[in-house]
């Protein structure tokens, strides 16, 4: 899956840990009521609305947002919005308008916090993924479910090795080499 720019705005905070806390996603800035586009195609899944700038607890801190099911694994979320351009449910296509960029929630000026993640878990460092390659250096971002399987074969290969060596007395070979 490819991702397109989800704002025209430039990077003012990068993904990754901050001396107090780990930032989840990256803020772009085009300014107050710039589009917000999804980044790829999907289904909205998760709306928060109803936070006006200056309420920093409004959605958890999270302000007007969007969550989108890309239904391969991924999902992106965009915050701090000013406007929404979407309901829950419907599907979208990617560079559609979802909203615009804003100030609410837990910030401190207006940007777009966007997050590409493998899990719901908004906010949160479990599940994000740093966004910037996939945003800025054309890399596709490989299929979860495939490298899932291929983790689990590779595992459960490893393991039969490490029983046949164990079972014909090389591992004791060696350990016994290791202690001597």
């Amino acid at each position: 899956m490819k991702l397109i720019k989800p704002s025209s705005g430039q990077i003012t905070s990068k993904y990754g840990w901050r001396r107090d806390h780990f930032h989840p996603g990256i803020d772009l800035t085009a300014g107050t009521g710039s589009q917000v586009i999804a980044a790829a195609s999907g289904t909205i899944i998760q709306v928060g609305k109803g936070c006006q700038a200056g309420n920093m607890r409004c959605q958890k801190g999270l302000g007007n947002y969007v969550a989108i099911d890309h239904h391969n694994g991924y999902y992106t979320a965009y915050f701090h919005l000013t406007t929404l351009n979407v309901k829950q449910g419907q599907k979208v296509k990617v560079g559609q308008v979802l909203g615009s960029e804003g100030n609410t929630g837990y910030s401190f000026g207006s940007h777009l916090h966007f997050e590409l993640r493998t899990n719901l878990n908004l906010a949160k460092e479990k599940g994000s993924i740093d966004p910037y390659a996939y945003l800025f250096e054309d890399k596709e971002l490989p299929n979860p479910k495939q490298s899932y399987w291929l983790e689990i074969l590779a595992v459960v290969l490893l393991v039969g090795l490490v029983y046949l060596a164990y079972r014909r007395g090389y591992v004791r070979g060696v350990l016994r080499y290791v202690k001597h």
